[in-house]
């Protein structure tokens, strides 16, 4: 009788390992996520490198540009919502996806600032 109840424990617990041990793997898991591919457009150009061809400014440059009352357009290029809910006076909502799909084009006449 004991040796049964010695061989039921046994089991009892080989099957409660067995599900446990299914669960790991046995690879290791990457600790950092691998990059994501590098977006192309059309004529082959990596997006990075596009936008490294734009210029920027910083906020305290865009400030003083303000402060000193130069003829540029501010274009808020966030979601719809986003303007609605906060954005820098005197900008306009022109959301990203719109520009992107060639639904805006800029003014040849005006310096164009997008944040």
């Amino acid at each position: 009788m004991n040796k049964h109840r010695v061989l039921l424990a046994a089991v009892t617990c080989a099957l409660l390992v067995i599900p446990i041990a299914a669960c790991t793997t046995s690879s290791p898991v990457p600790s950092t996520p691998s990059a994501p591919p590098v977006e192309t457009t059309s004529d082959n150009t990596s997006e990075s490198s596009l936008t490294a061809r734009v210029p920027r400014i910083s906020i305290e440059e865009l400030r003083q540009r303000l402060d000193s009352g130069a003829d540029i357009l501010l274009v808020d290029a966030r979601k719809a919502e986003e303007y609605a809910r906060d954005r820098i006076k005197g900008a306009i909502s022109m959301p990203l996806d719109t520009i992107l799909a060639g639904g805006w084009m800029p003014p040849e006449d005006k310096e164009v600032i997008l944040y």
